[in-house]
């Protein structure tokens, strides 16, 4: 891989397609979506045993959409056009499966990016004056930057609840950093199935492709041309275990696709036709200024994800995290051993140092039903930084989809993944301990105080909407709580903007230190899986 940062390391891909998006029934969420495979004659046996080692899993977001729209693939027009990303993953599929030779797995390689999504009503730039924490005079105006503050608004301008826009905005989030390396593996097998190749069938036989695909794509030159570069440094599929109980498959793949690089390792267990377990890892790296690769790093850093997953009859768990790796020494591991960068418990490593921009979620899901539920934690900033935290549950009764949603402040970033590793996350650990109202104004304080926002919401239509609202505050020690000033006041805008001054939003936050609401946020150890095969 002359134009990345990966070194000679092969190691590397997937057998899960990753789609944090729309919760709700969907073929591609079975693991015979992945089986009922068409190609030539000579191949579907083959093609149906490989590409059974890309289940296709489905993982979603319980407060998403259910809106499908049309997708594109042609060679001509490689963009997505769908808002659904369900049906892409429904669409690659059966590309992948129904294809007979080389150029029938490069379907949808270069397209464009989907546009990041933006949700407004949380945390925007702010004006204020008359801060009372101030201790130095009057700082009027100044400013606290976005992401601070939580949920402003109760909904976006299109009525959506803003817990809902919030958590599905996050997770596309985690969707985008992982997508580009699924279909990648998915790719890989699909090579494999249309060349002919059979899996290995002794316990630590491995099947290299390497050779083979680099020379096929070589035969078809010209159509890379027109999609981009794609190269494969490795390509292996290796039976790590055979077992009465599932064979376990690793599959590696290291590659130079379109306007990025990319390093993977899955390693899947099939347990019978309905329970398939395993793990993903992947680093991400954008190989160019401006490129539009799907999922890309916001910034020349590598993007460094993990993927648990557990999915038996028609409940999925999972868990992603994601991290940048920013300092020499996580960039020397991806050019040596890039598995350094991950903890025994199949989870991205946290740095002790630097601002690795850290997120996780867990979840679990009713593909059947649609009812779930999610936490999403992430930071800014480093390991000892509190992490902010969606928390959504959502369950179906007949036609009627409901449920609520939590923001708040949860452990820092490193006191919780130290409980993880060790084991020792209680029953009772919340995923939100307290609201921090004043994250870097005058004489901020991250104690906080013990409540959070919350939502209750339904859907309607195409959307979640919010029937009760306790999102009010003040951004100030206290969020406002007991106490109000006439002179604090509050805009949207940044300095220099002309904006209207008013007072800040009524305190209405709920109490999570008693009652149902601290017990819905008591689920954390529930939603984490345990990630041994």
């Amino acid at each position: 891989m002359k134009n990345s940062m990966f070194g000679k390391v092969a190691t590397g891909l997937l057998g899960v397609t990753v789609t944090l998006s729309a919760c709700g029934k969907s073929d591609s969420s079975s693991d015979d979506a992945a089986t009922t495979t068409t190609t030539t004659d000579t191949t579907t046996e083959v093609a149906a045993g490989t590409l059974a080692l890309v289940p296709s899993i489905v993982l979603a977001s319980p407060t998403g959409a259910t809106t499908t729209t049309a997708l594109r693939l042609a060679d001509e027009e490689p963009d997505l056009d769908v808002e659904d990303p369900k049906a892409a993953v429904a669409a690659l599929d059966e590309a992948f499966a129904s294809a007979t030779d080389i150029k029938g797995c490069l379907v949808g390689l270069g397209r464009k990016a989907p546009q990041a999504r933006n949700t407004n009503c949380y945390g925007p730039s702010v004006v204020y004056r008359n801060h009372p924490d101030s201790t130095s005079g009057d700082p009027s105006p100044a400013q606290m930057p976005s992401g601070d503050l939580g949920i402003f608004d109760a909904s976006e301008t299109s009525g959506e609840a803003c817990v809902a826009a919030k958590m599905n905005e996050m997770t596309g989030s985690i969707r985008a950093t992982v997508k580009e390396s699924i279909e990648t593996g998915k790719r890989a097998l699909c090579f494999a199935a249309v060349l002919g190749k059979e899996l290995p069938t002794a316990e630590g036989e491995e099947l290299d492709l390497t050779e083979d695909v680099n020379t096929a794509l070589t035969e078809i030159a010209a159509d890379l041309d027109k999609k981009g570069t794609l190269t494969f440094e490795t390509i292996k599929i290796t039976l790590l275990e055979a077992a009465e109980t599932g064979n376990v498959f690793q599959t590696d793949v290291q590659a130079d696709i379109p306007k990025g690089s990319i390093w993977t390792r899955v390693v899947t267990k099939k347990y019978s036709d309905t329970h398939t377990k395993g793990y993903v890892w992947g680093v991400l790296e954008r190989s160019e200024s401006g490129a539009t690769l799907q999922g890309a790093p916001s910034q020349n850093d590598p993007h460094v994800f993990s993927v648990i997953y557990e999915k038996d009859g028609d409940v999925m768990k999972f868990e992603g995290t994601k991290s940048v790796a920013q300092s020499t020494t996580d960039k020397s591991a991806i050019e040596a051993d890039p598995t350094a960068l991950f903890e025994s418990d199949k989870r991205v490593r946290v740095a002790s140092t630097g601002n690795p921009g850290y997120s996780h979620v867990m979840a679990s899901m009713d593909s059947a039903t649609g009812a779930g539920e999610m936490i999403f934690m992430w930071t800014a900033g480093g390991a000892m930084e509190e992490q902010r935290t969606l928390h959504a549950k959502v369950t179906v009764s007949g036609e009627t989809r409901s449920g609520w949603g939590y923001f708040g402040f949860g452990p820092k970033l490193g006191d919780f993944r130290t409980l993880v590793k060790a084991g020792t996350v209680t029953d009772t650990q919340q995923s939100i301990e307290k609201m921090i109202c004043n994250w870097a104004g005058p004489n901020h304080s991250h104690t906080g105080i013990t409540y959070a926002q919350k939502q209750v919401i339904t859907f309607t239509t195409d959307k979640f909407t919010a029937t009760t609202n306790h999102v009010g505050f003040a951004g100030r020690n206290n969020c406002g709580q007991g106490v109000t000033s006439s002179t604090f006041e509050v805009a949207k805008g940044n300095p220099g903007d002309t904006v209207t001054y008013a007072a800040w939003p009524t305190f209405s936050l709920i109490d999570i230190s008693t009652g149902e609401d601290k017990t819905n946020l008591q689920s954390v150890k529930s939603l984490l899986l345990d990630s041994s095969l």
